[in-house]
């Protein structure tokens, strides 16, 4: 992810998925067309889209470079800031 977890982050962040994922399958259970926007990135992406499989009709995954994520975010309100600090990117 860039930047190491410790393990209290990685619980909160899997309860996260945990949550997103039981909430989505319970609004397609019934007969909502879902729509789960998150950002899940290396290995848990595979693990989510395997968990969501039975109920899910398509996966759309958003992969930009470094530098598309740099112009995207300059354009908007929101800035962009070095790790650690305020200093913007």
């Amino acid at each position: 992810m860039g930047y190491e977890l410790t393990e209290e982050a990685l619980n909160q962040l899997n309860l996260r998925y945990d949550i997103a994922v039981q909430v989505a399958k319970m609004y397609w259970a019934a007969g909502f067309t879902v729509v789960y926007q998150d950002i899940i990135l290396g290995e848990i992406l595979a693990q989510i889209v395997g968990r969501t499989a039975a109920s899910a009709a398509a996966w759309l995954s958003l992969c930009l470079t470094p530098m598309q994520f740099k112009r995207r975010e300059l354009g908007r309100q929101a800035r962009l800031r070095r790790p650690g600090g305020n200093r913007p990117i």
